[in-house]
């Protein structure tokens, strides 16, 4: 039986939402890390599982045990922080985990590393993480890991739009911090799901460990194989701490196809199973191609011009 293929017309919405996130590249200093303060009213949030996401998951379901993806542009980097490219921003969600996520219904940040926060004042919020998430190199995330990726991404240019609600983060215990904003800031939890919040290993950033050739994260997927100009490889983390958000394919593949209609080609033809990027002109022959299911849904979009 012939494999069903799919392609997607339109991306994600909350990638989309990180895209825009990563365009607004400020020009004013960053505050340095403070003291954070104490305070007395607490709250608490929870998550529910996305529509959207369960839709996705039954599509990559059908591919049988590998997905080939094609998308036009190859990232320079897959560190989190070390780009602000759209395509990076893809596969630092598959290696790594932020403390916040974007539901796709509601565009609403919801917790992902975390099962509980709590605002301790206006200006101080205190997260606890999941006992037993595990890196992909087998050390177990704590407090400190998530603190000092903060100290360590937000040097980096590329991901100061994602630390300027931030001004100080402390460790309390071995799965609690704190984060401190200097004055009340309600795009926070926003910035939490931002790529450059995303949480690394201690022992590797002390270590120098070259983030930007072999990311290590806590995703579903450990990196496999990067071979410029061609290809990006990926396999399923089998101690990802999500059971309800773990990898459904074993192994995906993404193939770097510039040409828009190459990468139709390759659809229609089996090379690739799933495609970002379909050039408009594509879409009614897709639509009326047998073997291929076009999905559409509303986007929000976000174009510019330099001079």
């Amino acid at each position: 039986m012939k494999m069903k293929r799919t392609m997607c017309m339109l991306l994600a919405a909350a990638l989309l939402l990180a895209t825009i996130a990563a365009c607004a590249a400020p020009t004013a200093p960053m505050p340095a890390f403070g003291p954070a303060s104490n305070g007395a009213e607490a709250t608490t949030a929870q998550t529910t599982p996305s529509n959207d996401e369960q839709t996705t998951a039954a599509v990559i379901n059908a591919v049988n045990g590998s997905l080939i993806i094609a998308t036009q542009n190859e990232t320079p980097s897959i560190a989190p922080g070390r780009h602000i490219t759209v395509t990076g921003h893809y596969k630092n969600r598959m290696t790594h985990n932020g403390i916040f996520r974007t539901d796709y219904d509601s565009l609403e940040p919801v917790p992902d590393l975390i099962t509980s926060w709590r605002a301790l004042s206006d200006v101080l919020f205190e997260f606890t993480l999941h006992e037993g998430v595990l890196f992909h190199n087998g050390e177990e995330m704590t407090a400190q890991d998530v603190v000092a990726s903060f100290y360590y991404v937000r040097e980096t240019p590329d991901a100061r739009t994602a630390h300027l609600s931030a001004v100080s983060a402390e460790v309390v215990d071995r799965y609690t911090f704190t984060i401190y904003t200097g004055e009340p800031n309600a795009g926070l939890f926003n910035d939490l799901t931002h790529t450059g919040n995303f949480v690394m290993p201690i022992s590797l950033i002390e270590a120098g460990h070259d983030f930007q050739t072999n990311p290590v994260g806590s995703g579903p997927y450990v990196f496999s194989d990067w071979r410029f100009g061609d290809s990006m490889s990926f396999t399923a983390f089998a101690d990802y701490f999500d059971s309800e958000r773990a990898s459904h394919v074993e192994h995906v593949t993404w193939r770097f196809i510039p040409e828009g209609t190459s990468r139709t080609i390759a659809l229609e033809t089996g090379e690739v199973d799933f495609v970002v990027e379909v050039p408009e002109s594509d879409v009614p022959r897709l639509e009326n191609h047998p073997d291929v299911s076009v999905f559409m849904r509303q986007g929000t979009g976000y174009n510019f011009h330099i001079t």
